[in-house]
């Protein structure tokens, strides 16, 4: 958390004041991707700080921990409705009490039913307040002092539904039911938006939203994302995970490469689906890794015949290691599937980097739909965190002042005037009328740009 003392540079902002206002072109108003934001200076947020007493809690279980800390102790906490930053700390509008409670987190199997509960120790004490009439001072220009704290506290009240329900990712958040598209080699676009509570000129508070996409691993089995990744059939890629010479080294490092940090799910048990995360790619087959297991050495085929009554269907293939360096847990790569909504963070070749950027061009009244649509559906589905802070968004985009500049004039050579332009086509193949249309096209394009005034296409000639 960031200090409230108001001491530091760090923290002493003052916005840059507008030096005038131009009067070229004609006025008019445009809209933009910023919702004003209101809110009651009187609410006294609190800051909690939260810690795990006995054992780190993974970050990947953060705020999992925290949605079973909010119902096991509902008795506790009575009314209020906190949020949560997905660190270490905690806010509410009502102050609670110190707390330090136990909090059981069970363990999906993947069928539905539970089993093999978790517990943390969670330690719930006052860090500090975050003062909104700071920033209401500071927005009224009263005061030069910028309110991180308060700044922050309402950006997190707005992100909290997001963070529960969507896959977050830096400051936007993403899902597939906004859309995805395929751009190849194993990894899929999902669509999102970005969010962020702005401070703006004039005293304004605002939500600034904005369409993004983002690129995930493809959802499905592991052997089709190496498969894609490696852009070969199963079967020749198999062929080169298995060979005993550099060519097969290369593969198997370029694979240890891709699946290093992936999150998987088990699905050889009928019982259970675990989840776990891939650390390696064993140096050896399947059918050569053994282990120690009640003062005896068995094989990991052998395990998963006698243990799941599963006879592994590519035993020459290197393991799935889930485990740590001093103790390995090994599966064959055929039951094991990516788990979904994980981002993918290695470097992007050409054509997937251009698919991305395509997936967000789009004509700005296109642009401004999808925005607006995102702002009703987080502005509704918030409304119990944001009655709960004092917090509220208006429904429609901030209208701005605008002015449309007349077209520039282009010189060519200190003023002088283009009198002819040819056109040569090499291609025989093409039809006089589709020359044609791309000339008159040409000749509209430069006229709408104020290139020139006059601008006639009068003979196409084409090369023998």
């Amino acid at each position: 958390m960031a200090s409230s003392s108001g001491g530091s540079a760090k923290e002493r902002i003052v916005l840059a004041r507008r030096p005038g206002f131009g009067s070229l072109g004609q006025k008019t108003m445009a809209v933009s991707n910023h919702y004003r934001v209101k809110f009651e200076p009187k609410v006294t947020i609190q800051s909690i700080g939260l810690k795990d007493s006995n054992k780190a809690i993974p970050k990947s279980l953060n705020r999992e921990v925290m949605n079973e800390f909010i119902v096991q102790h509902i008795d506790k906490l009575g009314t209020v409705l906190p949020v949560y930053d997905g660190e270490k700390s905690l806010y509410t509008a009502t102050t609670i009490p110190d707390l330090d409670v136990e909090v059981q987190l069970p363990e999906s199997n993947g069928s539905g039913s539970r089993c093999k509960r978790r517990s943390f120790l969670v330690a719930v004490k006052k860090a500090s307040e975050p003062d909104l009439r700071l920033l209401d001072r500071f927005l009224k220009g009263e005061v030069s002092t910028f309110p991180q704290e308060g700044i922050q506290a309402l950006d997190i009240v707005l992100r909290e539904l997001p963070s529960q329900k969507l896959v977050p990712a830096g400051r936007s958040f993403f899902s597939d039911i906004f859309g995805q598209h395929d751009l190849g080699g194993g990894i899929i676009s999902w669509n999102g938006f970005y969010e962020s509570i702005r401070v703006a000129q004039n005293g304004l508070l605002t939500l600034n939203l904005d369409i993004t996409a983002n690129a995930f691993i493809k959802p499905g089995s592991l052997e089709d994302f190496l498969s894609n990744s490696f852009r070969m059939d199963r079967t020749v890629l198999f062929e080169e995970l298995t060979r005993g010479d550099a060519c097969g080294d290369t593969a198997r490092v370029k694979a240890k490469k891709l699946l290093k940090g992936i999150r998987i799910e088990t699905n050889h048990s009928t019982k259970t689906k675990r989840k776990h995360r891939v650390s390696s790619l064993s140096d050896q087959p399947l059918q050569s890794l053994t282990f120690e297991m009640n003062g005896e050495n068995i094989s990991v085929c052998e395990y998963f015949s006698k243990t799941y009554n599963y006879k592994i269907r590519y035993p020459q293939l290197p393991a799935i290691d889930c485990g740590t360096r001093d103790k390995r847990t090994y599966f064959p790569i055929e039951v094991c599937s990516i788990v979904p909504g994980q981002n993918y963070t290695r470097k992007m070749n050409q054509s997937q980097k251009d698919a991305l950027t395509k997936i967000t061009c789009c004509m700005p009244q296109d642009r401004l739909q999808k925005t607006h649509q995102i702002a009703q559906d987080l502005i509704s589905n918030s409304s119990r965190y944001l009655k709960e802070f004092g917090v509220m968004v208006n429904r429609n985009m901030t209208e701005v002042p605008a002015r449309v500049l007349p077209p520039p004039k282009v010189l060519f050579q200190a003023c002088k005037r283009i009198k002819a332009w040819s056109l040569i086509n090499f291609d025989n193949m093409l039809y006089p009328n589709t020359i044609n249309k791309f000339c008159n096209e040409f000749v509209r394009s430069c006229t709408n740009y104020g290139l020139v005034s006059r601008f006639e296409c009068t003979e196409i000639q084409s090369t023998k």
